[in-house]
């Protein structure tokens, strides 16, 4: 990175020649890092360290009837043998005891406060502290204090004794709530199910009349035509399993089929695939519901329900006798089905004033299944359904990477990213494998069903990551002793960090009272560093301040520049030392250090404006040339105009288990964070350009009835990316199944007779059709429809499964050339499927002479109906997902 002396911008603001400065910088930085490791291997005196951890608290509250506004809880059901609610005691804030009232409450202090009091009894009254007076703010640290190896130890064990709470609502018709023969009584089959649901999840189930408003929430809710709710509380994994759980028990209370798949939690988002494709169309397909675990499981404490519950119980009814817990370990194991679980709880009346009767020591709960899916509709439709997801299965073959990311890292993404992570797999329709929060593990196993959408989820995770600072606060005397700079002997109390850590949200250890190591947000981690520095007790000290970035590789060039020179204008202006260091395949780390805090802090926001912000969309791929322009004019001048960055891709792997069309992002408009209000505008440039360009393209409209388009996506898929990229085309396929089975018209697009050219080749893979032609009956549509649950279970789920041939049924009537008025049904398959079509005529033959049918006329048809040309256009947006 060095540049001639005689250069201008080769001089530091402080007029040092650029290559002496920097040769200081590095200099400099060696020292530090010499000393600090001379006192990390120091074994006369291990470091002491004291640790912040900021994290985040979370409540639910009982409900409670109020009379006079007419709000009753009808129900409450929890699980046997728990000390599950808790009243507020001394150790509890003020202000949130005033503001919860004397509601009971739901949370995870008691599991803190278990841990934190055996850490102290183990190394001391002041190895470890719990702060809950931020509760208020949702809100609690734990500082821990001891030799750096403890602290270590001692930051695993807590956060594996952390967890959130949360509470889910369902709402319910009134016909489930109550009995069918007596309208004032609650149905006795839903509250006995309820009490064993919520003893296997180990949750609490309440059956409300109103809307229970939770603390800090800022709005009621609004009028609904269902009034009656469930509410499930528990930790967030326990709510997560219930609350399917609990929908499951309301479908077949409401006589709906219930059924499921054993299938490995890894597989299910690959086999739902991209945007859940796969589930939405075969859910569509067959009108069913397909129920899916949490893909996020078991990272927080929640995984051992034995310790979260036993710290409640502790924390309500303290120490229950030895000889209790003997005759608790005697007693026998629950079920692990909740089906096969006998009438354990009673349904009890809700007596507030009731003494509590000393409960027994908690029984551990049963593991969650989390490999299985659940399906729930009529039974001829789950069949289906099953069958579908079977094969989707069976076409499935995982493959799967292994990725590096730093422990600190991977527990923010826990603790804070969990939404965004379930997002990246649901999108790309793949697994990604996080450890356990407290396992101090930096192994991230990706899984996929093609290696591109495997990569895309790597890049993607590894993006997010890049939202996750490091800093190092270092304090020093400036003095060089044995080469190494020496650092002052301070006894500081560090009651502050708590302060720091609440404010900034960032996790601070501090190593000998003259290091801080700081991981969080960007802002948060800027803001602590702020914070540390404004201190007064260190103005008789240097400092130096180092802050260090996790970027994508595929950015090192974009935020480098040409010969380095972004980065070597951001240490100019910014008297700042700034180096690139490996880290793994897909990130590299950026180092920026300073001895001037202000300085540091201008170099950070320097490069922060040189970030690269990026957004993706799909344009066809037959107007990309013309988009590009000859010799690229077109697209250059777009990114020269806005100061972005915009790329084409072509290549698409369809999935090898897709059931359904999708449209992956194919443009790329990335620019640096300060020119990212840019990036709108030439997207909106981009599709005008496109819809010009389309005003030159010729469309073609080809007619693909509804039983075609599910034989297609069946079967293969990919064709309609096979077909555009040998035409240079596109086809206006729907992504979902249309509600109009009428709307068959689907367009092509492509310049000349390239339309034409797709559509015989659509045409050419169309499957074969053999027609009904029934006698118009009054009863026909009644009769003969999907609808109907003895033809689709005698008809249309044998058909399919059996033979893959898709059953379509058209009641409209139509007129022949004598004037006699008929309906159609039509059977389509494939070629290959052909072997059993006389079975099947003869099986429907024989259902509609059943029912009375008069079958005129059956026999092969092909449609052979030319394509409509006509000038093309393109709508703004329509190709973008």
């Amino acid at each position: 990175m060095s540049m001639n002396a005689s250069d201008p911008r080769a001089v530091s603001r402080d007029g040092t020649p650029r290559e002496e400065q920097e040769y200081k910088n590095s200099r400099h930085a060696a020292q530090i890092n010499e000393s600090m490791a001379k006192r990390a291997n120091s074994s006369s005196k291990p470091p002491n360290s004291t640790l912040c951890i900021p994290l985040k608290y979370t409540v639910v509250t009982r409900p409670i009837s109020d009379p006079e506004l007419g709000n009753n809880v009808l129900f409450e059901a929890l699980p046997e043998g728990h000390s599950f609610w808790r009243k507020y005691d001394l150790r509890d804030s003020g202000q949130l005891e005033a503001k919860l009232g004397a509601r009971e409450v739901f949370d995870g202090l008691p599991s803190l406060r278990n841990i934190v009091s055996e850490i102290k009894d183990e190394s001391g009254a002041d190895s470890a502290k719990l702060n809950e007076e931020r509760v208020l703010e949702n809100v609690v640290t734990v500082i821990l204090a001891g030799p750096l190896e403890q602290v270590n130890q001692d930051r695993a064990r807590v956060l594996r004794n952390y967890y959130t709470v949360e509470r889910r609502e369902i709402l319910l018709e009134d016909s489930i709530v109550y009995d069918k023969n007596d309208s004032s009584r609650l149905n006795p089959d839903l509250c006995l199910k309820l009490s064993e649901l919520a003893d296997h999840c180990v949750v609490a189930i309440s059956l409300t009349d109103f809307f229970d408003k939770l603390p800090g929430q800022q709005s009621q809710s609004n009028p609904r035509e269902k009034t009656h709710r469930l509410y499930v509380y528990g930790d967030q994994d326990a709510v997560a399993y219930a609350t399917t759980r609990v929908r499951l028990l309301l479908d077949s209370l409401a006589s709906k089929f219930v059924d499921s798949i054993d299938l490995d939690l890894s597989l299910q988002p690959l086999v739902c695939g991209p945007n859940r494709g796969n589930i939405r169309n075969i859910q569509t397909q067959t009108r069913t519901k397909v129920y899916f675990a949490d893909w996020l499981p078991e990272v927080f404490a929640s995984h051992s329900a034995e310790k979260l519950f036993e710290s409640n119980h502790n924390d309500n009814q303290g120490q229950q006798q030895q000889k209790e817990k003997d005759n608790q370990q005697d007693a026998p194991a629950s079920s692990d089905d909740p089906d096969d679980a006998q009438d354990k709880v009673k349904q009890e009346p809700i007596d507030e004033n009731e003494e509590q009767i000393p409960l027994v020591e908690y029984e551990p709960c049963p593991s969650r299944n989390l490999n299985k899916i659940f399906i729930s509709g009529g039974e001829a439709n789950c069949t289906l359904a099953k069958a579908m997801l079977k094969e989707v299965i069976r076409r499935t073959k995982p493959i799967f990477k292994d990725c590096v990311i730093s422990f600190a890292k991977v527990e923010l993404l826990l603790l804070r990213y969990q939404r965004e992570v379930r997002r990246i797999m649901e999108d790309l329709g793949t697994f990604i494998q996080l450890p356990y929060l407290g396992a101090a593990r930096s192994l991230v196993r990706v899984q996929g069903v093609t290696s591109e959408a495997v990569e895309k989820t790597i890049q993607r995770l590894m993006m997010l990551v890049t939202e996750i600072y490091s800093a190092n606060y270092w304090i020093h005397t400036n003095r060089v002793v044995g080469n190494t700079l020496e650092q002052p002997d301070l006894n500081t109390d560090l009651e502050f960090l708590d302060k720091i850590g609440f404010a900034s949200g960032a996790t601070i250890r501090c190593i000998d009272n003259t290091s801080f190591d700081i991981t969080g947000d960007r802002a948060g981690t800027k803001r602590a560093t702020g914070m540390i520095k404004a201190l007064p007790i260190w103005k008789d000290y240097h400092h130096q301040v180092r802050f260090r970035l996790e970027l994508s590789i595929e950015q090192r060039e974009f935020i480098a520049g040409r010969k380095n020179g972004k980065i070597l204008r951001i240490m100019n202006n910014s008297n700042v030392w700034i180096k690139f260091s490996p880290f793994n395949e897909y990130n590299f780390y950026v180092n920026l250090i300073g001895d001037d805090y202000n300085a540091v802090i201008a170099g950070i926001r320097l490069l922060e404006d040189e970030l690269p912000s990026e957004m993706s969309f799909y344009i066809p791929e037959t107007y990309h040339k013309q988009v590009i322009g000859a010799g690229g004019l077109t697209i250059q001048g777009i990114m020269r105009k806005y100061n972005v960055f915009v790329k084409f891709s072509n290549g698409y792997s369809p999935l090898p288990n897709g059931f359904c069309h999708v449209r992956p992002d194919n443009v790329l408009i990335r620019c640096p964070s300060k020119n990212a209000k840019n990036i709108p505008a030439a997207k909106q440039e981009l599709l005008e350009t496109v819809e010009e360009r389309a005003r030159d393209h010729c469309n073609t409209f080809i007619r693909i009835p509804r039983s075609h388009r599910r034989v297609l996506l069946s079967e293969r898929s990919g064709f309609i990316h096979e077909v555009e990229s040998k035409t240079n085309t596109v086809i206006l396929f729907p992504e979902s199944e249309p509600e109009n089975d009428n709307n068959d018209l689907i367009e092509i697009r492509g310049l000349g007779n390239t339309s034409e050219d797709a559509s015989r080749m659509v045409k050419a893979l169309m499957p074969d059709d053999y027609v009904f032609k029934v006698a118009y009956n009054s009863r026909f549509e009644e009769v003969v429809n999907e609808r109907n649950p003895d033809f689709y279970a005698s008809i249309v789920v044998p058909f399919r499964i059996a033979l893959s041939i898709e059953t379509q049924v058209y009641p409209r009537p139509l007129e022949d050339d004598d004037g006699n008025r008929y309906q159609r049904v039509v059977l389509s398959f494939s070629q290959e499927h052909s072997v059993g079509l006389e079975d099947v005529i003869q099986a429907l033959t024989a259902y509609l002479r059943d029912k009375g049918m008069d079958i005129i006329d059956r026999g092969a048809w092909k449609c052979c109906c030319p394509g409509t040309q006509a000038q093309a256009g393109l709508h703004q947006g329509q190709y973008c997902a």
